[in-house]
Protein backbone atom coordinates (compact mmCIF):
# COMPACT_ATOMS: atom_id res chain seq x y z
CA UNK A 1 0.00 0.00 0.00
CA UNK A 2 2.78 2.89 1.13
CA UNK A 3 1.79 5.87 2.55
CA UNK A 4 -1.48 6.02 3.44
CA UNK A 5 -3.24 8.82 0.70
CA UNK A 6 -4.65 11.15 4.28
CA UNK A 7 -0.51 11.06 4.71
CA UNK A 8 0.40 11.48 1.57
CA UNK A 9 -1.65 14.52 0.72
CA UNK A 10 -1.35 16.21 4.02
CA UNK A 11 2.47 15.91 3.88
CA UNK A 12 2.32 17.80 0.46
CA UNK A 13 0.17 20.33 1.31
CA UNK A 14 2.44 21.42 4.00
CA UNK A 15 5.61 21.35 1.66
CA UNK A 16 7.40 18.84 3.52
CA UNK A 17 9.82 16.48 1.58
CA UNK A 18 10.25 13.12 3.56
CA UNK A 19 12.29 9.42 2.92
CA UNK A 20 10.00 6.50 3.01
CA UNK A 21 12.22 3.66 4.02
CA UNK A 22 10.47 0.02 3.00
CA UNK A 23 10.83 -2.55 5.69
CA UNK A 24 9.36 -6.44 5.40
CA UNK A 25 6.03 -6.71 6.86
CA UNK A 26 6.03 -5.58 10.80
CA UNK A 27 2.59 -4.95 12.94
CA UNK A 28 4.10 -3.22 15.55
CA UNK A 29 6.37 0.05 15.53
CA UNK A 30 8.95 -1.94 17.26
CA UNK A 31 9.51 -4.75 14.82
CA UNK A 32 9.31 -1.96 11.93
CA UNK A 33 12.44 0.19 13.93
CA UNK A 34 14.51 -3.14 14.05
CA UNK A 35 13.75 -4.02 10.63
CA UNK A 36 15.30 -0.55 9.59
CA UNK A 37 17.83 -0.24 12.43
CA UNK A 38 15.76 2.68 13.69
CA UNK A 39 16.40 3.31 17.44
CA UNK A 40 13.20 3.19 19.43
CA UNK A 41 13.26 5.78 21.15
CA UNK A 42 13.54 7.80 17.79
CA UNK A 43 10.89 5.75 16.56
CA UNK A 44 7.39 7.36 17.12
CA UNK A 45 4.14 5.20 18.19
CA UNK A 46 0.53 6.89 17.73
CA UNK A 47 -1.80 5.91 20.27
CA UNK A 48 -5.52 6.64 19.86
CA UNK A 49 -7.04 6.95 23.20
CA UNK A 50 -10.76 9.23 23.93
CA UNK A 51 -11.19 11.24 26.85
CA UNK A 52 -15.07 11.47 28.86
CA UNK A 53 -16.71 13.29 26.15
CA UNK A 54 -16.13 10.72 23.50
CA UNK A 55 -13.08 13.31 21.94
CA UNK A 56 -10.42 11.35 19.92
CA UNK A 57 -6.48 12.25 20.87
CA UNK A 58 -3.38 10.98 19.53
CA UNK A 59 -0.64 10.86 21.89
CA UNK A 60 2.36 10.17 20.26
CA UNK A 61 5.25 8.77 22.26
CA UNK A 62 8.49 6.88 21.65
CA UNK A 63 8.44 3.25 20.69
CA UNK A 64 10.31 2.36 23.94
CA UNK A 65 8.00 3.67 26.29
CA UNK A 66 4.42 2.96 27.00
CA UNK A 67 1.95 5.23 27.53
CA UNK A 68 0.43 6.61 31.32
CA UNK A 69 -3.24 7.59 30.73
CA UNK A 70 -2.97 8.62 34.83
CA UNK A 71 0.24 10.89 33.29
CA UNK A 72 -1.89 12.05 30.27
CA UNK A 73 -5.23 12.90 31.92
CA UNK A 74 -3.43 14.45 35.04
CA UNK A 75 -1.45 16.63 32.35
CA UNK A 76 -4.65 17.66 30.32
CA UNK A 77 -7.30 18.15 32.98
CA UNK A 78 -9.32 15.08 31.18
CA UNK A 79 -10.01 11.54 31.92
CA UNK A 80 -8.82 9.61 28.82
CA UNK A 81 -8.91 5.68 27.82
CA UNK A 82 -7.70 3.74 25.20
CA UNK A 83 -10.22 3.73 22.32
CA UNK A 84 -11.05 -0.25 21.01
CA UNK A 85 -10.41 -1.54 17.41
CA UNK A 86 -13.40 -0.35 15.62
CA UNK A 87 -12.81 3.40 16.30
CA UNK A 88 -9.03 3.13 15.06
CA UNK A 89 -10.20 1.03 12.11
CA UNK A 90 -12.72 4.12 11.81
CA UNK A 91 -10.32 6.69 11.88
CA UNK A 92 -7.64 5.12 9.90
CA UNK A 93 -9.99 4.22 7.64
CA UNK A 94 -7.33 4.39 4.45
CA UNK A 95 -4.36 2.83 6.50
CA UNK A 96 -4.09 -1.06 6.98
CA UNK A 97 -5.69 -2.19 10.56
CA UNK A 98 -3.38 -1.26 13.34
CA UNK A 99 -1.06 1.10 11.39
CA UNK A 100 -1.77 4.01 13.33
CA UNK A 101 -0.13 7.26 11.56
CA UNK A 102 1.30 9.80 13.60
CA UNK A 103 0.40 12.78 12.31
CA UNK A 104 -3.18 13.44 13.53
CA UNK A 105 -3.70 16.80 11.68
CA UNK A 106 -3.90 14.87 8.54
CA UNK A 107 -7.25 12.92 9.74
CA UNK A 108 -8.53 16.43 12.20
CA UNK A 109 -7.35 14.29 14.78
CA UNK A 110 -6.35 16.57 18.10
CA UNK A 111 -2.36 15.46 18.75
CA UNK A 112 -0.17 15.55 21.81
CA UNK A 113 3.58 14.82 21.67
CA UNK A 114 5.64 13.18 24.42
CA UNK A 115 8.63 15.99 25.44
CA UNK A 116 11.20 13.61 24.57
CA UNK A 117 10.79 13.16 20.76
CA UNK A 118 11.36 16.71 20.44
CA UNK A 119 14.67 16.05 21.72
CA UNK A 120 15.84 13.34 18.65
CA UNK A 121 17.34 14.91 15.30
CA UNK A 122 15.15 11.92 13.03
CA UNK A 123 12.31 10.87 14.24
CA UNK A 124 10.48 8.00 12.03
CA UNK A 125 6.86 6.90 11.74
CA UNK A 126 4.23 4.89 10.54
CA UNK A 127 3.10 5.33 7.05
CA UNK A 128 -0.05 4.03 7.31
CA UNK A 129 1.02 0.18 6.32
CA UNK A 130 3.24 -2.20 8.05
CA UNK A 131 5.39 -2.16 5.46
CA UNK A 132 6.94 1.56 5.23
CA UNK A 133 7.97 4.05 7.61
CA UNK A 134 8.48 7.65 7.11
CA UNK A 135 11.36 9.46 7.99
CA UNK A 136 11.65 12.75 9.00
CA UNK A 137 14.06 15.75 10.52
CA UNK A 138 13.26 17.23 13.69
CA UNK A 139 12.86 20.56 11.88
CA UNK A 140 10.38 18.83 9.38
CA UNK A 141 8.73 17.20 12.31
CA UNK A 142 8.27 20.30 14.24
CA UNK A 143 6.93 21.84 11.39
CA UNK A 144 4.13 19.30 11.48
CA UNK A 145 3.20 19.44 14.85
CA UNK A 146 3.90 22.90 15.89
CA UNK A 147 0.34 23.27 17.52
CA UNK A 148 0.60 20.57 19.51
CA UNK A 149 0.76 20.08 22.91
CA UNK A 150 3.67 18.83 24.74
CA UNK A 151 4.48 17.40 28.14
CA UNK A 152 5.59 14.26 29.53
CA UNK A 153 3.18 11.66 29.24
CA UNK A 154 5.07 8.16 28.99
CA UNK A 155 6.48 5.32 31.25
CA UNK A 156 9.78 3.47 30.74
CA UNK A 157 8.26 0.20 28.82
CA UNK A 158 10.86 -1.91 31.53
CA UNK A 159 10.40 0.00 35.08
CA UNK A 160 7.41 1.77 34.85
CA UNK A 161 9.03 4.61 35.72
CA UNK A 162 7.63 8.22 33.89
CA UNK A 163 10.74 9.94 32.37
CA UNK A 164 11.45 13.52 33.43
CA UNK A 165 14.38 14.63 31.73
CA UNK A 166 16.59 12.75 28.92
Amino acid sequence: MAIAPSMQSYLHRQGVQYSLLPHPYAERSARAASCCGVPLEQMIKAVLVQDQDGQHLLALIPADRQLSLFHLSQHLGRHFQLVDENDVVQCFSDCDNGAVPALGAAYDIETVIDDSLRRKTTVYLEAGDHEDLIQLTQEQFRSLTHDCVCGYFSISSQTGARLFAE
